[in-house]
Parts: structure tokens; sequence; C-alpha cells
């Protein structure tokens, strides 16, 4: 049986808000490519640096809230890179208040 995890960040005062920020930053850089049931996806252009940055995103959100699902998908030719970050009910609401992301009614 899964353990629920709680939408909630592990971090707190100051490292959360320097965490927010730098991932807000990146997200700033993106491409919002869709709205998904439980969450967003994010589009990126396909060089290494991104690549790189996207990848340490990911593992230093999965410690600080591991109730987020990650899937990096890279398109073929060099194309986009793309970032579909979902999770549990709530999951959606949670980034859209956190990074101001605009959510459907």
């Amino acid at each position: 049986m899964k353990k629920e995890l709680p939408i909630a960040c592990n971090l707190v005062g100051g490292e959360q808000d320097r965490r927010r920020e730098a991932v807000g930053g990146l997200l700033n850089t993106s491409r919002l490519a869709g709205e998904l049931e439980d969450g967003y996806q994010f589009a990126f252009p396909g060089d290494a640096d991104y690549a790189r940055r996207l990848t340490e995103v990911v593992l230093a959100e999965r410690s600080c809230c591991p109730f987020f699902r990650f899937e990096l998908v890279f398109e073929p030719g060099g194309g986009e890179i793309m970032l579909r970050v979902t999770g549990p009910e709530g999951t959606k609401r949670f980034m859209s208040e956190v990074f101001s992301l605009a959510s459907s009614p």
C-alpha cells in the first residue's frame, strides 16, 4: 500500500524562498505547453545547458516536495525538452499558487 504524501514543501523560511525563486526563474524561461488534469507541462529549449539545469531542479525538488511526479521528454532532433510536473489531487492548485500559473476555472 502506497503512503499518501502531503502536498507541501519540506523547506522552511529563507530556504523555501530561495528555492521558489530559483525554480520560478527557470519556469519563467519556459513556455507553458499545457495544463494537465493533475499538473502542468512546460517546454524548454533542447540544449545541453537546459538538460543539465532541469535535471538538477528535478533532483532538488524530489527531496523538498516528494509528492511531485516528474517526467522529462527530449524531443528528437535536438528539439524542445518537455517537463511534466504532476502529482496527487491538490498538486495543480499548489503549483498555480506557488508559481503564479494560470489555471482554468
